[in-house]
């Protein structure tokens, strides 16, 4: 999974894109959501994803299993099995 291919894995980027909702989380009083657009085996997709620092933890993002039940078969007994090869620009959305 990548935000665009243009970027290398370690690279950091700055993003803004305005919270669409917050969600309550146990150990935090809340943690602030937005819509990103990124990539998952050559096709782009919009998720909400929720905000937080996970430099120390594996994955630098988790995608939500009600978002995965529409676009994917989960197995997990595999890892990495599609490259991160989305253009670098989205297509432009026909009227």
């Amino acid at each position: 999974i990548s935000i665009s291919s243009c970027f290398r894995s370690h690279d950091e980027i700055e993003i803004e894109r305005p919270v669409v909702r917050y969600i309550r989380i146990i150990e935090e009083d809340r943690r602030p959501v937005v819509e990103l657009d990124f990539c998952l085996n050559e096709t782009r997709y919009t998720a909400e994803f929720s905000l937080t620092d996970r430099g120390s933890l594996t994955y630098p993002m988790l995608l939500g299993r009600r978002f995965l039940a529409g676009v994917a078969l989960i197995d997990p007994a595999k890892r990495y099995l599609a490259e991160p090869d989305c253009p670098c620009q989205p297509e432009e959305k026909a009227d």
